[in-house]
């Protein structure tokens, strides 16, 4: 009995610790008072800039052409797919700009920015 109860508690341990995490780049986000928590659950396209102007496609950094073909394929696949830019507080207005032309651009309108609430 004893040992069902041990291979039992370590199957639980084993699974709880492969949870899939979302990985997030390291960022400080812009604050926003207006910022909410939202349902995830639609599993929203995370696109991303850093202070240097790379892109990112989830966390895989990439070239602007190759954001292109990223975001052109999601766009046939779902025209309706939310995005959710994020990028460092930091980051100067025109490189987030030019993520939201590139999803305009390929046709997705359901574009967000990424925000934190404000620290009490």
């Amino acid at each position: 009995m004893i040992d069902c109860m041990l291979v039992i508690i370590i199957f639980f341990l084993v699974a709880t610790t492969l949870k899939k995490t979302e990985k997030e780049l390291p960022m400080e986000l812009p604050q926003s008072a207006a910022s909410v928590d939202t349902d995830q659950t639609d599993n929203p396209l995370i696109i991303g800039v850093d202070l240097h102007g790379q892109k990112y496609f989830g966390t895989e950094p990439v070239t602007t052409d190759l954001m292109h073909q990223r975001l052109a394929e999601a766009a046939r696949a779902n025209p309706n797919q939310r995005v959710r830019v994020d990028a460092d507080q930091a980051v100067p207005y025109s490189y987030v700009i030019e993520l939201v032309e590139l999803c305009q651009f390929q046709g997705l309108k359901n574009v967000g920015l990424h925000t934190a609430k404000p620290k009490k």
